[in-house]
């Protein structure tokens, strides 16, 4: 849904009206961008994903200014420069930055703050990527908003935010799931959104998709030259297969393992730091992501059969955005066989293992190292599958769906 829309918005004023019949009505109008995460040196998968929608959204609309909350202490000039240059992002992404409160009362005046703060900013679309306070709001001031979630809602406060949002203001609000999985549940949970969830998938930027010709290989990145490079990039914590990484590592001494992402300190991690065939990045900024990529020969996504999550096992709603990201670096992928990974990955694309069954990876891994022609072939295809999943595509096309949706109601 790419296209422009057919016609003139008329039923919400002034700040939603199509410029042409072929010119989609938010082009070159300003987006507002709220999350309830909060912006710091370590960046997880809900902030990245934020802040790649709102230049996304700067791309298809002119501007996205970003709402978001910082750590006490923070200084506003210098955490946005840090975020420009991790995110390579330019001036048409703005920040305004909330300190998080400590208490929940604290939490909700700061909320209730950035509400008055959007609502000044007279924006043409809010878009979040969390539940509060600010996309329940939004469309009870007229604001078009788009609600995109990427978890199911736990504790209380959650679903009745959400039952009350669907009450009062889902004449003006699109609900987003990133995954059919967590659609299904959401629409299970809440009967009032009555099979209306837009499913959208996550998506890619721009920097993975340069030519591969063109890219700098960068090998090795921290380490010796090695024939074979194996890469993980991601959260390396619980659920993630990290003990299964540190048992390869450990059995095939003559590959390299290059490990990149946010370390949550446990036995697999101390165990990886102790071969001295891996090599261990930490947090990287995002921007270095598709070079560190396309540095390794073969990526591994080994999540785990089960990771329970607010009551829900997060295998069965999870959308991984790195799925993607190792897709468009063009490299072969070994991954867990989980239904949701099958929803973004087949045969052609990917090799796929029991999540817990050693022997399937090491022989998969096997399979790769001494067939350059097949892993070549897997990332050839799989690169080609992702090469219009970006997030611009993504963002215009939900402009499109909120747009028709409007015209109609």
């Amino acid at each position: 849904m790419d296209g422009s829309i057919t016609g003139t918005v008329t039923r919400i004023g002034p700040r939603l009206r199509a410029v042409s019949q072929k010119e989609p009505a938010l082009k070159r109008q300003r987006v507002a961008v709220w999350t309830d995460s909060v912006f710091a040196h370590e960046m997880g998968a809900h902030a990245i994903m934020t802040l790649r929608m709102a230049e996304a959204f700067a791309v298809a609309c002119g501007t996205a200014t970003v709402f978001a909350g910082a750590n006490p202490g923070f200084q506003s000039d210098t955490l946005a420069t840090t975020l420009r240059s991790d995110f390579a992002l330019d001036d048409s992404v703005e920040f305004r930055f909330r300190v998080s409160g400590r208490t929940l009362i604290g939490r909700v005046v700061g909320e209730l703050a950035t509400v008055f703060r959007v609502a000044r900013a007279r924006p043409s679309l809010l878009y979040a990527s969390s539940l509060g306070l600010a996309p329940v709001l939004a469309p009870m001031l007229r604001i078009p908003t788009i609600l995109d979630l990427h978890g199911t809602l736990g504790g209380s406060w959650g679903p009745r935010l959400l039952t009350f949002l669907l009450k009062f203001g889902r004449r003006r609000t699109l609900v987003v799931a990133n995954s059919e999985g967590l659609a299904a549940v959401l629409e299970s949970s809440f009967p009032a959104l009555g099979g209306d969830v837009v499913v959208a998938g996550n998506g890619v930027a721009a920097g993975f998709l340069v030519p591969l010709d063109s890219a700098d290989p960068r090998r090795p990145i921290g380490s010796e030259s090695t024939a074979i490079v194996v890469g993980y990039v991601g959260s390396v914590r619980a659920g993630r297969g990290i003990d299964l990484i540190a048992s390869l590592a450990a059995a095939n001494e003559d590959l390299g393992f290059l490990i990149a992402g946010q370390d949550h300190v446990s036995a697999e991690t101390e165990q990886l730091r102790g071969l001295t065939n891996v090599t261990m990045l930490g947090q990287v900024p995002h921007a270095d992501v598709p070079s560190i990529l396309r540095s390794c020969d073969i990526l591994l996504m080994p999540y785990e059969a089960s990771v329970p999550i607010k009551g829900v096992e997060f295998v069965d709603v999870m959308s991984p955005m790195k799925a993607v990201e190792y897709m468009a670096s063009g490299r072969a992928i070994i991954a867990s066989d989980l239904s949701a990974i099958r929803r973004v990955m087949d045969p052609e694309t990917a090799l796929f293992c029991s999540p817990d069954d050693f022997d399937e990876w090491q022989a998969a891994l096997d399979q790769l190292r001494a067939d350059a022609g097949r892993r070549r072939q897997l990332g050839d295809a799989a690169r080609a599958s992702v090469s219009d999943r970006t997030w611009t595509a993504r963002a215009r096309r939900l402009v499109d769906t909120i747009e028709e949706r409007l015209t109609v109601r």
